[in-house]
């Protein structure tokens, strides 16, 4: 009868459990959401997993309980020989045989589904840590709430641990372990808020991916605590431990030393007493010299100091640097840790820096980062899309004529430098952050140079120019300050105007370029149809001065032809007028026969002139004054 009570109070501590863990997981999600702290929202799931172990546990406590109840019920019944009913070995729905299937299949599949369920959260969880951006409000508040539920969590944990001592109520140990790690997860979140209301904030993102592992620890042991109990060998009698329940949550929760659960995990596993072997007892005892000894190898390992080829290092004794220390490639000695501690630095080697080309902060949902994600062809870069990174901007000249207000433009600038590391002494000693002091040398000068240049200069016609003179601007800023760096490199990556005014940009620029066009095919006009035009105008007034020569020339040869004429005429006035006559006709008709004849006289004669034959002079000499009269 007391084993039976014992049964009972087993599955109202689970049930206590179930409860607790469920208005916890409720109470979180809401802080969550309040607070926006994901590390919050991580242990809310946290405690909601919880919530399907605890329903595991109790359902796997009710099935015992039965099944003892079933076994005392026909205890009694055999020793008084009064029941009518008889013991059934066959009887399936006994309830011996319904917690033999219970633990046969119910606890592994349902230890499968939990287990992959904490890696899939712990996944989820882990990508939910690494784009969280939003600033915690709230936090000391929810601090104070935390703090609660960790109390009650570590008194119901404690007591759930305590109880499972016994062997009656070894089931609540699963449960217990994890409701214990639930109040220290608990417990560190309060901490990590109060610290965020003292501008520690780094230190709620470390949490929340260390419970991402924690939850994704616990379901892989899961997972292998199902997979090897399937190679455990049965022994009758042997108590049964079940999957779901976590060692390594046993040993985080200090319930057991690591050796004792060590043991009884071996035991369990092989069927036999393996902690009882000469081996194993010889382990146990030499186990914390080997630690010891392998501790005081690493610790006096690093006395050891390996500085690379491309390297330097400078040793620090006590916290303060050794005079003339700067240690060149090579293997050296010195004092451990903390007596001393050499820094490295690589002197030879090229370093980076960039402006302008900072990874932009998550703000892209997580199916956008995996398909970014994915091997794709590459792309044109243009700077009418986004790049995938914060622009920073800074203003130039819009024109270099005066005027009143002069207007300027703001330009994208992709800034990239190399250097190298020419003093390590100085690098190291004179700054702080040495790369944020060269980061805010470089950003000074690029404000002060691109601020006295215009938009076209900076985009083509003096960039090459402005690079240099940048280069030794900043090498003339490090010198001064001590830096210990020589710039060998800097440049511009890309030059572009804000992405936000791209199109309107380029809209000008093809309004320019139409407006250029337009101005060259003017020009080209004008250089065709000029030089056509003047050769028209030459060939017309050569033609004049032609036709003006022509007229001059043949008015003159008109008037000594005709003082020729005249002496001809004066000479034989009837020879020449005939002459001219015949000339007439023979111009006049040149393919007519003509016939000339006289038909008064008693004597005929005909003369014929064929004025299609070129007539010779001797033809033409006519002598008219034989001609016989009528």
């Amino acid at each position: 009868m007391d084993t039976l009570v014992s049964s009972k109070k087993t599955e109202f501590v689970a049930i206590v459990g179930l409860l607790l863990h469920f208005f916890f997981a409720c109470l979180l999600f809401l802080l969550s959401y309040w607070s926006r702290s994901v590390v919050v929202l991580i242990e809310a799931w946290h405690f909601l997993a919880g919530f399907f172990l605890w329903f595991l546990v109790l359902l796997h406590a009710q099935q015992k309980r039965l099944a003892l109840e079933e076994s005392l019920f026909e205890q009694q019944a055999k020793e008084s020989q009064k029941t009518i009913f008889q013991e059934d070995e066959t009887d399936t729905f006994s309830a011996k045989n319904r917690l033999q299937f219970f633990e046969k299949w119910i606890v592994p599949t349902a230890t499968l589904l939990l287990g992959l369920g904490l890696i899939a959260l712990s996944i989820w969880t882990m990508s939910r840590a690494l784009a969280h951006t939003r600033p915690i409000v709230h936090g000391s508040l929810c601090a104070a709430f935390l703090g609660g539920c960790a109390f009650f969590s570590l008194l119901v944990s404690k007591y759930a641990l305590g109880m499972s001592k016994e062997k009656d109520w070894r089931i609540l140990r699963a449960g217990g372990s994890y409701l214990l790690m639930n109040a220290s997860a608990t417990f560190a979140c309060a901490i990590v808020l109060a610290l965020v209301e003292m501008e520690i904030i780094s230190l709620e993102r470390y949490l929340a991916y260390a419970l991402s592992v924690l939850l994704g620890l616990i379901g892989l042991e899961m997972l292998l605590n199902l997979l090897l109990d399937f190679y455990r060998p049965r022994i009758p009698g042997q108590e049964i431990h079940p999957p779901y329940d976590s060692r390594f949550l046993e040993i985080c929760t200090g319930s057991k030393g690591l050796l004792k659960t060590a043991a009884q995990t071996l035991d369990y596993q092989f069927g036999f007493k393996v902690s009882e072997t000469w081996f194993y007892r010889f382990l146990e005892k030499a186990i914390v010299p080997l630690v010891l000894f392998q501790l005081l190898t690493l610790y006096l390992a690093n006395c050891l100091v390996v500085v690379q080829p491309s390297e330097q290092a400078i040793l620090e004794r006590f916290g303060k640097r050794v005079e003339h220390t700067v240690l060149e490639p090579g293997i050296h000695w010195k004092w451990p840790w903390p007596i001393e501690q050499a820094y490295h630095y690589p002197v030879q080697s090229l370093q980076k820096l960039e402006i302008g080309i900072e990874e932009a902060q998550e703000s892209q949902p997580s199916k956008d980062r995996l398909a970014q994600a994915r091997p794709q062809a590459k792309k044109a870069i243009l700077f009418t899309k986004e790049h995938g990174h914060d622009e920073h901007y800074f203003l130039v000249m819009h024109s270099t004529e005066t005027s009143e207000s002069v207007p300027v433009d703001l330009v994208s600038v992709d800034f990239f430098i190399y250097y190298n590391i020419n003093n390590a002494m100085d690098y190291s000693y004179h700054h702080a952050e040495p790369g944020l002091f060269l980061r805010a040398i470089a950003e000074r000068e690029l404000t002060y140079v691109l601020a006295s240049k215009t938009l076209t200069q900076v985009f083509c016609s003096q960039r090459a120019e402005i690079c240099q003179n940048l280069k030794v601007r900043i090498q003339q800023a490090c010198n001064d300050a001590g830096l210990g760096i020589s710039i060998v490199l800097a440049g511009f990556a890309h030059v572009h105007v804000p992405q936000s005014i791209a199109a309107d940009f380029e809209a000008v620029l093809a309004s320019m370029e139409e407006m250029q066009t337009k101005i060259l095919a003017a020009e080209k006009y004008h250089n065709e149809n000029l030089p056509l035009a003047q050769a028209k105008a030459a060939e017309i007034i050569l033609q004049a001065q032609q036709y003006a020569l022509e007229r001059q020339i043949g008015t003159q040869a008109e008037a000594a032809a005709f003082v020729h004429y005249r002496e001809a005429f004066a000479a034989g006035k009837e020879v020449y007028l005939m002459r001219k006559y015949l000339k007439i006709l023979e111009q006049a008709m040149p393919s007519k026969r003509v016939y000339v004849m006289d038909i008064q006289g008693t004597k005929r004669e005909v003369d014929v002139l064929n004025l299609e034959d070129k007539l010779s002079s001797d033809l033409l000499q006519l002598d008219l004054g034989k001609v016989e009269k009528p």
